[in-house]
């Protein structure tokens, strides 16, 4: 099972907005990071830890 590496969430006017979600890889992490930066949405990024697993 892939191992995640980062959570994300999202704030913007969407319900569920700041629901973490989970990247397994770096690669995934920026093509969110410019979309959301395309889309002018504010994310924040947690590195997964031993207990996330």
């Amino acid at each position: 099972m892939p191992q995640i590496k980062y959570f994300v969430r999202v704030y913007d006017d969407r319900p569920f907005a700041g629901t973490p979600h989970a990247i397994y890889s770096d690669a995934e992490l920026q093509q969110l990071k410019q979309a959301a930066n395309q889309a002018g949405v504010r994310i924040s990024v947690r590195k997964a830890t031993e207990d996330d697993q």
